[in-house]
């Protein structure tokens, strides 16, 4: 924070949220959503439990090194 003419400046606040595309196939045709990427792991977890074959897709470069084995980076 630095003080100018009275005024304290602070930088903005950063958040760790980060949005993801969740991709799977429904009857031959493929669905996508966007979720926030905390969500998108909780639900790609119960669509393997019930079978489904879901893809989390980052729009960065760089995905998270803990979930880079099942995802795609566009």
């Amino acid at each position: 924070m630095k003080l100018y003419s009275g005024i304290f400046i602070s930088k903005p606040t950063q958040t760790n949220s980060m949005f993801v595309y969740l991709t799977w196939k429904k009857n031959g045709r493929e669905m996508k959503t966007m979720l926030e990427y905390r969500k998108a792991q909780i639900i790609y977890k119960e669509m393997e439990r019930l079978k489904v074959d879901p893809h989390i897709i980052f729009e960065a470069r760089c995905p998270p090194k803990s979930h880079s084995s099942q995802t795609r980076a566009i």
